[in-house]
């Protein structure tokens, strides 16, 4: 075990920290003044003073610390009932604040400090929410910035961490050889301090499943983002209330070998009870390893004060504070049944406790119950099933479980697990993602043998937790899913939102004025798609409750600020009721937002403009390249600088039997933020393109990144039940990742990166903007439209951001063809690329090569040659009359 520590934290700088106390002092003194309107020598009731800092009771325990503080420094006397300012307290709190002088070394911290005390008073007048100013618009970056842009380490919790990670490492070294799964629980990851140095720097973690769970969904999805950019297999994620009982969360009692929490169980309300229940969830003989604070000074409670839970402790262990010192936290874990309890050394005479205790009971082996597979993806999985049932036969029940694949040769592979047609030698259960918890539930039920479907679909909102879960029903085969019930709103593609027929959608306005969801309302329809993407629902009700749903208050911070950022309306999260549905969101943003302001984004299902439509009268961002013939039309999504004035001369080599037109991406010269995600983009794209093309088959195509553009695009209208005839991409494609972000792949990742550098630091004309003949620059940003923004031009902005989407990207397949128009390629790498695509495609993948390069095939040399072979792929059949 190591203990790492090789500066001095604050926290054993006795001099510094009470220079600190100090100056906190000082910023709680002059917002309590600011307040109350206390003054030097000014005598008042305890219970005025209370009510002028917090007169709605809204932090009472906040209030408490604050006068403890200044009674603590001896700037108010405690008399009976009354409270006495020091005839000083002026001159106290000036000099408290010139105390910031001699925290050098702080830069960060004081930030932070200031930050956080100045939104006292809007706080506890409810103009504020707590948890918004720790985290603005849910970021989370803010604050761990402050908290890092330090000279010297504020506590000893780096060194704890990298003790605990160093035990856990040791304890697990060889588990691989043993053959069992060893099943791994972490509480509360937070933002990861824990968790991401121990996963990528674990040698011995074959072998082990690791479960990852946080109190916020929020966190929890951005916990899988980062799993997935990180590459790391063989995790779970879920939520997790150390508050609440683990079994009514979906945890399986006796299942986990180890669990492990960085100060987490001190948030409990109980920590006994807390303990108890932790030891619960480990097997006989599993281990338990925390890592807990067992000091907290001033400043972190002036910051963590504001934090949910902080001050809702109610234990018989703790009285002004929500910490424990050492040796009681020792004494805690035994109490709650633990054998073994003991500590990291060197963590004792620290202000972070490393202990690690064992659950009662001795250690067993996994029991000899009925079988239960869960494969890897591989060809191999079938024939390991078969060896797997032969050499332990007479089980009276055997079940393979699979999660959906990312790929078409994956659900082949799927289907090598099934059963035989009528018999019941196994069940597979097929899920959209392996819940532990909810699969142990599952088969709880004796589900009969066969092929069975765990449907994926949002919690009822009146669900009773302790009801057992629902039964997977039987799955007939591949059909199309069943329709949202009727007065849904189903999110749309990442950002859009779909009215369906049934929700009164037929072009009248069929809201009541009050927040319905009624009608073909802009402003309903918006917020719809942010709070799907929020709560991770695919639909949303009137009455559906935001905190039911599984928000909680950081996720209501991000919903304000999707609001603002998205909409451009500025909704406090404190303007909001408590009880929180979809109709009191539309009605209290439509109260807040004048009428005028209340325009909707392009709905994709509404009455589209039919074809013929002048270049006056086409919806923004979208560009009629070719106004020709009467045929199925061609839309061309822009590359990564958002113009779509590359493929001009395409278009104009194109036969004239269809109209094309390009689709551009916002932030170009509209005064637009860049759209963040790939999906974003596509979807911004389909809700334009359907204006134009109501109805599909729709033919699309890209060059470069707007080849992988047109990919999403394509996914999207198949999911909103349209088809996609021919995906073309002009030297573009999206690589076939296995479910992996693009920039998991180091060849993908590494040319991205140089291709940002490119476009911000050299002049790169050729790369970036239209050919034009004319050849200045200036000129062709003209005829782009391109406009400059703080020394950085549009279009290298969009670029960057276009790249860094792509690198988050997950590609997933599609049933439609890809025709691939590769520059520069011979016929072995052609066969090479059109095999290493085919997972991505069920229609089937075309290369064709074509002469020049990246970024030649689109000029007066080698477009000719590019608009032949689209036209050939394009043109009908013979003799089939179209």
């Amino acid at each position: 075990m190591t203990w790492t520590s090789r500066t001095t934290p604050l926290t054993r700088r006795a001099a510094l920290s009470r220079e600190l106390d100090l100056y906190c002092a000082g910023l709680i003194g002059q917002q309590v003044v600011a307040m109350t309107g206390l003054a030097d020598g000014l005598r008042t009731t305890d219970q005025e003073l209370r009510r002028r800092i917090d007169p709605d009771r809204r932090l009472p325990a906040l209030t408490d610390f604050l006068l403890r503080v200044l009674e603590q420094e001896g700037w108010l006397v405690r008399d009976g009932d009354h409270w006495q300012a020091a005839g000083t307290l002026t001159a106290s709190l000036t000099a408290a604040l010139a105390a910031e002088s001699g925290l050098d070394e702080l830069p960060g911290l004081k930030r932070m400090l200031r930050h956080v005390t100045a939104a006292y008073p809007d706080v506890f007048a409810g103009r504020r929410t707590p948890v918004s100013v720790l985290y603005p618009d849910a970021d989370t970056g803010l604050l761990d910035g402050w908290l890092r842009d330090n000279r010297i380490p504020l506590d000893d919790c780096a060194a704890a961490l990298e003790a605990l990670r160093d035990v856990v490492r040791t304890a697990t070294a060889g588990s691989a050889e043993t053959g069992r799964t060893l099943r791994v629980l972490e509480i509360g990851a937070g933002a990861g301090r824990l968790t991401w140095p121990l996963l990528t720097e674990w040698p011995g973690r074959q072998g082990v499943e690791y479960h990852i769970t946080d109190v916020s969904p929020l966190i929890v999805r951005r916990a899988e983002a980062r799993a997935a950019e990180l590459g790391l297999t063989d995790l779970r994620f879920s939520t997790f209330d150390i508050g609440t009982d683990p079994v009514d969360q979906q945890l399986v009692r006796g299942s986990y070998d180890l669990v492990l929490g960085y100060n987490v169980v001190h948030v409990a309300e109980s920590v006994p009870t807390a303990l108890r229940r932790l030891a619960g969830l480990l097997r006989p003989g599993g281990q338990l390893g925390l890592v807990e604070v067992t000091e907290i000074a001033r400043w972190s409670h002036v910051m963590w004060g504001l934090a949910p839970g902080w001050w809702d402790f109610g234990d018989e262990l703790r009285t002004d504070s929500i910490h424990l010192d050492a040796p009681t936290w020792l004494r805690a874990i035994e109490d709650a049944g633990f054998t073994g309890v003991r500590a990291v050394d060197a963590s004792l005479a620290s202000d972070h406790l490393v202990a690690f205790a064992t659950s009662p009971g001795p250690a067993r082996s996994p029991g000899d119950g009925g079988l239960l597979y869960l494969p890897r993806s591989g060809g191999a999985c079938a024939d390991r099933w078969r060896e797997v049932r032969e050499r332990r036969p007479g089980h009276d029940s055997a079940w393979v479980v699979t999660e959906d694949p990312d790929s078409w040769e994956g659900e082949r592979l799927r289907r090598a697990l099934d059963p035989p047609p009528n018999g019941r030698a196994w069940g597979h259960l097929e899920v959209p993602r392996l819940d532990p918890g909810r699969l142990a539930r599952l088969l709880a039920l004796d589900p009969p043998p066969g092929r069975l479907r765990l449907p994926d679909g949002p919690p009822a909102p009146e669900a009773d937790p302790t009801a057992p879960a629902p039964a997977p029903v039987p799955d007939a085969g591949p059909t199309a899913p069943a329709p949202a019930p009727a007065a849904r709103i189903p999110a749309g593609p990442s950002g859009t939102a779909e009215p369906s027929a049934a929700d009164g959608t037929d072009g009248t306005d069929g809201t009541d004025g009050t927040g319905g969801t009624g009608g073909t309302d802009g402003l309903a329809t918006d917020l719809a798609a942010l709070w799907c993407e929020v709560l991770g629902t695919p639909a949303v009700d009137g009455d559906d409750d935001f905190h039911r749903l599984g928000g909680d208050s950081l996720m209501l911070v991000q919903l304000s600020g999707l609001i603002g950022s998205r909409l451009g309306h500025h909704v406090p999260v404190t303007s909001l009721p408590h009880d929180l549905t979809f109709a009191a969101l539309v009605g209290t943003v439509r109260q807040l937002v004048p009428a005028g302001e209340q325009t909707r984004a392009p709905d994709v299902t509404a009455p589209a403009p039919l074809p013929g439509l002048t270049p006056a009268h086409l919806p923004d961002h979208v560009t009629l390249l070719r106004a020709a013939g009467s045929g199925r039309p061609l839309f061309l999504a822009a590359p990564a600088t958002g113009s779509a004035l590359c493929y001009r001369q395409l278009a104009g080599h194109l036969d004239g039997s269809r109209p094309v037109y390009g689709l551009e991406a916002p932030g170009l010269g509209d005064h637009r933020r860049p759209l963040a995600r790939l999906e974003d983009i596509a979807a911004h794209h389909v809700t334009v393109l359907r204006q134009v093309q109501r109805d599909g088959p729709y033919l699309l195509g890209g060059w470069s990144y707007g080849a992988m553009v047109a990919h999403e695009m394509t996914r999207l209208l198949e999911a909103m039940g349209e088809s996609v005839e021919l995906l073309v991409g002009i030297d573009g494609y999206l690589p076939a990742t296995g479910g992996l972000p693009v920039g998991a792949l180091p060849h993908w990742l590494v040319p991205s990166l140089s291709l940002q550098w490119e476009a911000r630091f050299r002049a790169r004309p050729a790369h970036l903007v239209p050919e034009r003949p004319e050849g200045e620059l200036t000129r062709v940003r003209e005829l782009a439209g391109l406009r400059f923004t703080a020394g950085v031009p549009d279009y290298v902005r969009l670029h960057n951001t276009s790249i860094r989407a792509l690198l988050r990207h997950r590609p997933r397949p599609v049933r439609a063809p890809l025709l691939l128009l590769k520059a520069g390629t011979d016929d072995d790498r052609r066969t090479k690329l059109g095999r290493r695509l085919a997972p991505l495609y069920g229609a089937g993948v075309t290369v064709r090569p074509l002469p020049g390069d990246h970024h030649s095939i689109l000029g007066s040399r080698h477009v000719p040659a590019l608009a032949a072979a689209i036209d050939r792929a394009l043109a009908p059949p013979a003799g089939s009359g179209r």
